[in-house]
């Protein structure tokens, strides 16, 4: 599935605002994770730029992603940022992804068709929390884009599809939307690099500046005391047995939580596979899936993501970790 592409607005750049136009990209950059950047018109008071969805394989950092996107989805890069499937079963819906950001569509399709309009619990496993600010605002339980001047409704595929298209939502920051528009209850972020840490997130207004624009969006404050109605987080190396009520769980999964080669880090473009990666990987896997296997709350699940995150876990791994991770989630929760 790959969702019509919806063209963010042009982003106009006081040329006053930056010491040039490389400077006025790192700025765009440092906003807008998942989209590049491009200038469409200079005149001498500004810039005005398009995002786009990248197409240089060096923004992707991994060398053998070309070849490996085509030969598994027969996707270009620019496809392959929209690459969205539905892999959903009567009782749980199943959302594989390349980047991380449409996540976010297994709620929201949870809930069309399941009625299920908020999840109580959720496991991510994953190298990163991915709670940085989006460029939202947080409005009473809903989401407001500044930069669009629209309402973003999380119960709506469609409208989830449309901020990640217009960079709002990113792979970064998807989880953080979720937590500023839903009741509380608790995030287990799991990862073995991880110590065990307990803290509950506060939401907070930051100042954002695009341009000149000055942009009121919301974050996420993480406080080591309890928070009244605040979302509590646990990082942890461990997966829960259990969880404490029998809500509704989202089970997120990021490949790079097994394997982080290349961090979305230019600089690591030549770092090669080893054995002890490769091993490391293995076992990480195995772990997850003998842990989901033995978790009293597998029953509770009734969202499940697992997102490919090119340009942080290697594609030269998808032969064995898609099938591997995918059908053993299927497995473990019965869906097969």
């Amino acid at each position: 599935m790959k969702p019509d592409p919806v063209s963010p607005p042009p982003i106009k750049f006081p040329k006053d605002r930056a010491s040039d136009v490389n400077a006025a990209m790192d700025e765009l950059f440092r906003l807008f994770h998942d989209h590049y950047p491009v200038l469409v018109d200079d005149n001498p008071r500004e810039w005005t730029f398009r995002l786009r969805w990248p197409e240089d394989p060096l923004w992707y950092v991994d060398p053998q992603l070309v070849d490996q996107a085509r030969r598994h989805f027969d996707c270009s890069l620019v496809d392959l940022a929209r690459f969205v499937e539905d892999r959903s079963t009567k009782n749980v819906t199943f959302v594989f992804s390349m980047f991380h950001s449409r996540a976010l569509l297994a709620p929201a399709l949870a809930y069309h068709r399941h009625s299920i309009e908020n999840f109580t619990h959720i496991i991510h496993v994953d190298d990163h929390d991915d709670l940085l600010p989006p460029l939202l605002e947080s409005r009473r339980g809903s989401l407001f884009d500044p930069i669009s001047s629209v309402m973003i409704d999380l119960a709506s595929p469609e409208s989830v599809t449309a901020a990640i298209d217009r960079g709002v939502i990113h792979k970064g920051s998807f989880l953080a939307c979720y937590v500023l528009a839903r009741p509380n209850g608790s995030i287990w972020h799991v990862s073995d690099r991880l110590k065990e840490n307990a803290s509950w997130l506060l939401p907070v207004s930051i100042d954002e500046d695009l341009g000149g624009r000055r942009l009121a969006v919301s974050a996420l404050d993480f406080k080591p005391e309890f928070q009244v109605a605040s979302w509590r987080l646990d990082e942890t190396p461990a997966y829960p047995k259990s969880l404490s009520d029998a809500g509704a769980v989202w089970l997120d999964v990021d490949l790079d939580g097994f394997c982080n080669r290349y961090d979305g880090d230019s600089d690591r473009r030549d770092v090669t596979a080893t054995d002890v990666e490769e091993r490391v990987l293995r076992q990480r896997i195995d772990d997850f899936l003998i842990s989901l296997s033995a978790a009293r709350w597998k029953t509770q699940v009734r969202a499940v993501s697992v997102a490919a995150s090119p340009g942080f876990f290697p594609s030269e791994y998808w032969d064995y970790a898609l099938p591997t991770v995918c059908d053993g989630i299927a497995a473990a929760l019965g869906l097969r």
